[in-house]
């Protein structure tokens, strides 16, 4: 009997124990499972196709319209006018030393019997034409009606050489263009024809356009009488004659009406 009532207190105290030790794992298995983290499961996101999608930046601003290169100065292409020169503005003399009577004298004759005329560009004036300067050689007058005579008898031979005439070639030595108003200076090259005979020849020149319809200026140039040909009688008072002699011109050129 106390055997008995032994083994029953035995196995009561260890299913106990068991019964015990299985509620300590429970609460510690419990305990572990309380500090594990469960990793959040991400939102689906639903998108809406009704709602417009996000602008970028670049897509609100307007786009810069790429810079443009302003346009170069427009070149303002002047037309070749004719210029005729104009007989009432216009002057050719002859100036030539002498020894008379014992006294220096400068003798000057002068004409303005002129023509001629010049195809010319005030922005290209290398391109510059002319039509052939021609002098009515029996209208120099000098101060002695004596003088004018012996001119066109002796020394020009007016009767059969009528006209002296400079055939201009071309400009050099100016600048290749003007503006109105601007004073240049060069040559004026071409060749002139005297007595017969045509020997090159260079003025040199200074003129400006005064406007784009008017061309002045003045030449100056020297001849010589012995490569010309040209004798000067020598009577009882004149004991002396120089060589070369000066040839100037004052000229004035105008562009002629349309129409005219």
């Amino acid at each position: 009997m106390t055997r008995t009532a032994t083994f029953t207190i035995g196995l009561t105290f260890v299913s106990v124990l068991l019964r015990t030790l299985a509620a300590v794992l429970l609460l510690l298995l419990l305990a572990s499972c309380a500090e594990m983290t469960v990793p959040a499961v991400p939102e689906t996101t639903v998108e809406d196709d009704t709602q417009e999608p996000e602008k970028t930046q670049a897509e609100d601003s307007p786009a810069e319209a790429p810079a443009q290169e302003e346009p170069d100065e427009p070149v303002m292409v002047v037309e070749p006018a004719d210029f005729v020169l104009d007989a009432t503005a216009t002057e050719v003399r002859f100036l030539i030393e002498e020894t008379l009577a014992g006294n220096h004298k400068l003798v000057v004759g002068a004409t303005s019997t002129v023509s001629g005329a010049l195809r010319v560009t005030l922005s290209d004036l290398m391109a510059t034409t002319f039509e052939p300067v021609a002098i009515d050689a029996a209208t120099f007058v000098t101060d002695s009606d004596r003088r004018n005579g012996a001119i066109n008898r002796f020394i020009l031979k007016t009767s059969a050489y009528p006209e002296i005439v400079f055939t201009p070639t071309g400009f050099a030595e100016v600048p290749a263009m003007v503006d109105v108003g601007q004073e240049f200076e060069g040559q004026l090259e071409g060749t002139l024809s005297v007595l017969g005979k045509e020997i090159p020849l260079s003025f040199a020149l200074s003129a400006r356009f005064v406007s784009e319809h008017e061309f002045t200026g003045s030449g100056t140039t020297t001849i010589s009488r012995e490569e010309w040909g040209i004798s000067v009688p020598m009577p009882p008072l004149v004991t002396w004659v120089a060589d070369p002699l000066v040839l100037e011109m004052d000229f004035s050129a105008t562009v002629e009406p349309t129409g005219q």
